[in-house]
């Protein structure tokens, strides 16, 4: 049963790896027919999607086909979606000239988009927009993008879009943070993903109910929601995903003060997010990594990784990211000449972030500006700055938002649970239909496997008796020719030694001497029959046997005997090709002898595909094919050759020798 086991985890594995590259392979084979044509445009568009979380080349190369497939034909909805990826991609690689540049062309087509492709075309341009200003630390901008670009998707009944355009509002909520308002958008994008059986959906909506959890500053109930999300991204192999993931348990372990876990996690993602070309997600992994250093105390490890950080914000033109390094910076460098200038830009900063609405980022800039003061030991202004921090961080993380927090969380799983219970009724209903079904095909199969086992059994059975009749046929075969010629010899043997006693001296001596000669050939017959009874011999013992009496019976007539054998393997003969292949030979020989008056016998025996070719040739008196008659010795020789289903050819002329060739199968 174990072989039956591993060919169906074979099979179901094989079943698993074929569909994830089906759809590659379908839209692949769509492009190999070199057609310009919307399909081709859209194929090169989708490939893109397919490679954009684990190849960003590979996915820029077909997006760039697209663009100009798509141009040629006027296809504006493909050139919208081609647009939205490159603006995203290049924004990522902190080539904001680039991103903007495709975004304004996105902008321009959904301007003047028409008929049943508008709506499309003006919902890619919200979503782009709306990830464009929530990359730039803007998001209340992009909230109001993402809140048009999702009624556009609903208006259009596309629940996927729909559900990908309420993580994008939660991720805007969770930025400000509104969590209770985010984790109401991210449950209802799960909702949709899991009513369209999208886990790729399902898996972010699972790592922003983390993310929500972790701004609370609840980090147990956050590691088991992104765990989930781990789960799903291993099984699609989103590399992209695994990125963030990494980062959510990095903040996670951070928030636990396991720093050294924390730092192998971000560690992690900073691999990722560099492979990518994911400027954006640097800017987050650096920063963080900067907090972890700031809590191990190791200032310049930290000061290194917030300069990272701020840089790399300042080219991707997220002003919000560059005044958090810029705080963190502050609280970090020993006191200056230049404290007053130092604390109006912090001020500033904050303020900024204030007016942006970023909530958990003002709380973060008192925080540092409390540690900035601290450092400079104005204790007065510390305990001021710090007040402003907590007052702000109750705020946003009280008890009354937990709560509803929770109960949000737990009226959504009541739901959920209830058409899990209503589902699993309908399952039950439908699983005992089947388990009906099941049973009596169960039944039909073991009936038909049951008829079709007794089947091989009979007919194995009856090949094993009629290979067993064979073989008693040929024991009884075996056994008259040992009563007819032993005997026959035996009898001669008596009636001459009878001679013997009544004949004269010289009579006796011939009489004896013939006596003797029967007696030899007795024993040789005795000894032949034994051997052929033996079951089971090996090609190797019939050819030297052969060959022993090939030599014998040359010897006595001082005639040449060259015997070869060519590419000789272990083959099994059965009883009767044992018997007949000998006695073939022995009559070819004995012919040779006695009668061709030849100087040299040469016999040959070669091995190929399955079949033993034996050839006994002489170089003497030969004979006329046409003329002569058949004896007994040949007839014996080609009804044996047939026994063995072999075939026997004898090719003979005066004065030029005899070839007697046998050839016959054997497994």
């Amino acid at each position: 049963m174990r072989w039956v086991f591993s060919i169906i985890i074979f099979v179901l594995f094989q079943a698993v790896a074929f569909c994830q590259n089906q759809r590659i392979d379908s839209l692949e084979a769509i492009i190999a027919l070199n057609k310009k044509d919307a399909e081709t445009a859209k194929a090169f568009n989708f490939l893109s999607y397919e490679f954009v979380r684990t190849d960003v080349e590979k996915a820029k190369k077909y997006l760039w086909a697209a663009k100009n497939l798509a141009t040629f034909l006027k296809e504006d909805r493909v050139l919208s979606a081609t647009y939205s990826q490159l603006s995203s991609i290049h924004q990522n690689e902190a080539k904001l000239d680039s991103a903007q540049f495709y975004l304004t062309k996105l902008s321009e087509i959904a301007a003047v988009a028409k008929g049943e492709n508008a709506s499309v075309i003006k919902g890619n341009y919200y979503a782009t927009a709306g990830l464009f200003y929530k990359k730039s630390g803007k998001l209340k901008e992009a909230l109001d993008y993402f809140i048009l670009a999702r009624n556009i998707a609903v208006g259009n009944g596309d629940i996927v879009s729909a559900s990908g355009q309420a993580i994008n509002i939660g991720n805007s909520y969770l930025g400000l943070s509104d969590f209770n308002e985010a984790l109401q958008y991210y449950l209802e994008a799960l909702q949709g993903f899991e009513q369209t059986k999208n886990k790729k959906g399902q898996s972010f909506c699972y790592q922003n109910i983390g993310e929500c959890y972790i701004e609370l500053q609840r980090y147990s109930s956050a590691l088991p929601y992104v765990n989930k999300s781990i789960s799903l991204k291993k099984e699609m192999n989103d590399t992209r995903g695994l990125g963030n993931a990494e980062q959510s348990l990095g903040r996670i372990y951070l928030g636990l003060e396991a720093y050294d876990k924390a730092l192998l996690h971000y560690n992690n993602a900073l691999t990722i997010v560099r492979d990518l070309k994911l400027s954006t997600e640097e800017v987050k992994v650096n920063f963080n990594l900067g907090k972890i250093y700031s809590q191990k105390e190791d200032k310049e490890k930290a000061l290194s990784y917030f300069e990272k950080s701020k840089l790399l914000a300042k080219k991707l033109g997220d002003s919000s990211s560059v005044i958090l390094a810029d705080l963190e910076i502050l609280a970090i460098k020993e006191a200056t000449s230049k404290i007053k200038e130092n604390e109006v830009n912090a001020l500033e900063d904050i303020q900024t972030l204030k007016e942006s609405g970023a909530l958990s980022k003002e709380a973060a800039g008192y925080k540092n500006l409390a540690e900035y003061y601290t450092n400079l030991k104005q204790y007065d202004k510390a305990l001021e700055f710090t007040n402003l921090y907590v007052k702000l961080n109750d705020s946003i993380r009280n008890n009354e938002i937990q709560a509803q927090f929770k109960i949000i969380e737990e009226n959504f799983n009541k739901a959920n649970n209830e058409k899990q219970i209503a589902l699993l009724q309908k399952d039950q209903i439908i699983y005992n239909e089947k388990l009906k079904q099941q049973r009596f095909w169960l039944v039909l199969s073991g009936l038909v496997i049951l008829f079709i086992s007794l089947g091989v059994w009979m007919f194995i059975h009856r090949n094993k008796l009629k290979q067993k009749m064979k073989e008693m046929e040929l024991r009884n075969q075996l056994a008259a020719d040992l009563h007819d010629e032993v005997g026959s010899s035996l009898s001669s043997i008596y009636m001459l030694s009878q001679m013997a006693n009544e004949e004269q001296t010289i009579n006796q001596q011939a009489i004896l001497k013939k006596v003797s000669t029967n007696a030899q050939e007795t024993m040789e017959k005795m000894s032949d029959i034994v051997w052929m009874l033996k079951p089971n011999e090996s090609t190797k013992n019939v050819i030297e046997r052969m060959q022993r009496f090939g030599q014998e019976m040359c010897g006595s007539k001082q005639i040449k005997f060259n015997f070869l054998v060519e590419k000789e393997a272990e083959i099994t003969l059965t009883t009767l090709q044992n018997k007949n292949l000998y006695l073939i030979y022995k009559e070819a020989i004995n012919n040779a002898v006695k009668y061709s008056e030849t100087d040299t016998i040469e016999v040959s025996i070669l091995f190929k595909a399955k079949k033993i070719q034996m050839d006994v040739r002489d170089f003497g008196n030969g004979f006329n094919q046409k003329t002569i008659q058949k004896g007994n010795g040949l007839e014996n020789m080609e009804k044996r050759a047939h026994e063995i289903k072999g075939t026997l050819a004898i090719t003979s002329e005066v004065k030029q020798g005899t070839q007697v060739t046998l050839v016959f199968p054997v497994s």
